[in-house]
């Protein structure tokens, strides 16, 4: 067996080399994905400049669903639907989807209320997010993990 020893200016050149190629990757990886996650994009197009502020928005939806087929879900906004200050719609969110925006309702202040209910078809664990976006501008968020015994592909199918 025979063993080779370094210079001093192998050593670093060695070093050197590595850290560009970490840096290399790194700003490839920043290319990639610049400022932050797909839905974190998708929820700045809709609130703009503004932070969503917690409280008014309630999501309602199984921590553990046993499938990710159909898992039900309620959005439910308290807000009073008045002309000059009402909920004019609500976004929901999956973080982990390609396409993170995965609904959208609209309101007025004839709809009464900003509450909807629906089903989500989900392939992994991941966090689901609702935002209430008011007709002033300002903005609700309520975040919930969900973890699924079954992803939606791999459950047992009646056929």
């Amino acid at each position: 067996m025979r063993i080779t020893t370094l210079s001093r200016r192998e050593f670093a050149l060695g070093i050197g080399a590595t850290a560009a190629l970490i840096g290399v990757l790194r700003s490839t990886q920043t290319a990639a994905n610049p400022r932050g996650s797909a839905w974190e994009k998708a929820l700045e197009k809709i609130t703009g400049d503004g932070k969503p502020a917690p409280g008014k928005i309630t999501l309602t939806l199984p921590s553990t669903p046993v499938t990710g087929e159909s898992v039900p879900i309620k959005v439910t906004v308290d807000h009073p639907m008045v002309p000059g200050k009402h909920i004019k719609a609500v976004h929901i969110f999956a973080t982990e989807n390609p396409e993170p925006e995965i609904a959208s309702f609209s309101f007025t202040p004839a709809s009464g209320t900003a509450d909807v209910a629906s089903r989500l078809r989900l392939d992994r664990d991941q966090d689901i997010i609702a935002v209430a976006i008011l007709n002033t501008g300002e903005s609700f968020i309520h975040r919930q993990r969900v973890h699924l015994v079954l992803p939606c592909c791999e459950a047992p199918h009646d056929r």
